[in-house]
Order: structure tokens, then sequence, then C-alpha cells
């Protein structure tokens, strides 16, 4: 049985538990299931490109408008899919963005969903785009710093996108509020003291959070609460050497994290670093207490089981380092550069019991 290690996690405000975690409901019991590959669905501007020259940031699932988006570097767009007839839709904004480039000034980087036909990208040139997939209009904001919008999260139910500007300095950089219709800056939150960049903002709950790898109060990283209306960092769990990159709900009122592969538990104030997890973005399946991260150095999905915080199943994916998750129906989609194409993981019961 791997070992697990633990970590104590502090907070400065019991209220980040008692807003976001609702104490006192009773622990989900889980059931993950096995997977296999279902479908792979080809990228159709990755054709004939190198595999180790294709670079993409960010993807996204957004099971609401049936929609995966990847933040396409090499293609200069924000390649989005339709999740319910496994098809490429489009490369959205092809051309606008700034394409391959130094980390830190290439885009598109962060990508996410703000509409049903509307999909947002952060770009090298530190602007946010809105692109609209039926008409083709992109809208244009710019955040006002030399490097790129990277990783960021939007609350449909408040009209807000929080995006990360994690490449101005190690005491430059700073988080941009968003309201996207109309499209303007609501407000920015100077981050000076994030030394090791700013990562994967996420919406729990109607509360915002942002996980941070280090900064100067916090070595191995911490996770804020984004209050957007002080345009504060207001609570701090500090997340001792996690160092977390992706961020994701998970059981029980848990934090999942990339970097060091943790689950994090506001309550006890302990982590839980999970053997063979980690990678850099990372998904999760409350529902069935499945945890999937993407481990380039191994080239596997690794799937761990969220009650018992340890990996069951690895499932091979080549090239690549991003993983997205459909609550609605379980899937798991991995871009693969190898075989230049998406790659489609289900449940094997919902694969009628056989594996593929």
């Amino acid at each position: 049985m791997p070992q697990r290690r633990l970590v104590v996690i502090a907070l400065t405000s019991a209220a980040v538990v008692a807003v976001a975690f609702a104490p006192g409901v009773q622990a989900q019991q889980t059931n993950p299931l096995p997977y296999a590959l279902k479908t792979r669905i080809p990228i159709p501007v990755w054709a004939g490109i190198d595999p180790a020259s294709i670079s993409i940031d960010i993807s996204w699932i957004d099971p609401t408008n049936g929609l995966f988006v990847i933040g396409d570097r090499t293609s200069a767009a924000v390649d989005t899919f339709d999740t319910n007839s496994y098809t490429f839709l489009q490369a959205a904004g092809q051309g606008s963005f700034v394409g391959p480039g130094p980390t830190g000034s290439a885009g598109p980087n962060g990508v996410t969903v703000v509409g049903p036909r509307e999909v947002a990208g952060g770009d090298g040139d530190s602007t946010l785009k809105i692109i609209n997939l039926d008409s083709g209009e992109i809208q244009t904001v710019d955040t006002g710093g030399t490097h790129r919008v990277d990783e960021m999260a939007y609350d449909a139910a408040t009209d807000t996108l929080v995006a990360a500007n994690d490449r101005e300095g190690a005491t430059a950089n700073f988080i941009t509020i968003f309201k996207v219709h109309p499209l303007q800056i609501v407000g920015k939150i100077a981050c000076p003291q994030c030394s090791g960049g700013i990562e994967q903002p996420l919406v729990v709950n109607g509360q915002i959070y942002v996980a941070f790898p280090s900064t100067t109060t916090n070595s191995g990283g911490e996770i804020d609460h984004v209050n957007t209306s002080t345009l504060k960092l207001d609570q701090v769990i500090k997340a001792s050497d996690c160092r977390p990159t992706g961020l994701a709900a998970g059981i029980n009122g848990l934090f999942v994290t990339g970097g060091g592969g943790c689950v994090v538990e506001p309550h006890a104030q302990v982590g839980t670093m999970i053997a063979d997890a980690g990678g850099d973005e990372i998904a999760t399946l409350p529902d069935s207490g499945t945890y999937a991260f993407v481990i380039a150095g191994t080239q596997t999905l690794n799937l761990a089981d969220a009650g018992t915080q340890e990996v069951y199943q690895k499932l091979p994916v080549a090239l690549g380092h991003n993983v997205a998750a459909n609550s609605e129906n379980g899937e798991i989609w991995v871009p693969d550069y190898q075989s230049r194409s998406v790659l489609v993981f289900a449940p094997v019961t919902a694969l009628g019991g056989r594996t593929k």
C-alpha cells in the first residue's frame, strides 16, 4: 500500500471553513470506477505538426454548455470541442492570439467558457479575449501588464471572471477581476508576496479561491480566498510543502491540488499527499469520488480514490499535461500531443462493462 505523508495546514480565518465547507455534513462514501479509453478526437490544426513542438496551456470542460476548450499556443487559438458529439468544432480566434513564444509571452494560456457560445482566453500580451463561436466576434480588454493573462475561473452566477497575471515579476504579479457582460475590468489585486507566481483560481459554493505555489510568507504555497467586492485576498490556507498549482474541489469540502498532489482539509488543518499524484492541471469528480492527475514523467493518467486517497488505476496518455472532467457523465478528457488528439476516458460501466 502506498505510504501517505501528512502535512499540517493552518488557517488565518475560521470564516473560510464556515463559508465554503459546510461543517456537519455527513461524510460522503466513494465508489470510484475503473476507466477505459472511449474514443479519440483528432485535432485538425495539429495535423502534420511535430508533437514535440505542440504547446498548450489550460483545458476546461463546461458540461452545461457541452464544450471542451484548450488554450492552444501552437495554433494561436482556443480549440473547441462538442462534448456530446465528440467532435472538433473550431480553432476559435485563430491568429488573434500571440501564439508560440517564450514562457510568459505566448498565448492563449488560461481558458474557460463564459456563455453558451462564448469562450475566454488569456493572451501573452496581457489581454483577455472573449470569442463568440457563432459570429467570430472578438472582444479584447488590456489588463495593463507586460506579460500574459494566465489561469482563470468564471462564476456564472455573478458574471465574474478572475484571472492571474503571473509573469510580471516576483513582486509585481497581480490578479484581475472582470465583469464579462459587458466586458470590463472591475479591479485588480496586487500580490507583491506572490514570489512563486499565481496558479489556478477555483469557484466553489459561490466563493473564489486561488492557488499559489510559493509566497514570501509561505514557501510551500497557500490557497487564498479572493474577495471580489473588497478586491483583497482576505483568507489564507497555508499549504505547507504542497506547492499547489492545479486546484479543484474534492469530496467532503476538501481542496485537491496539483503540484505536490495534495488533499487539503481545512477543518482538521491537515493536508495529505497522495502517492503518484501531482502534475500541473488536475480534475475531480466528487460525485463518484475520483481524482484525476496527468503525470508527464510517467506519461500516465493516474486516478485516485477520493475516499482512500490512493491511486487505483494508471492509464497511458503519451505526451501532455492537461486533464479535464465532465461532471455530467464522469468522462475524463486528456489532450495528447503524440496522437494529435483528445483522449476521452469513460467509466467501464458506461462502456457496457467492456474496456476498449
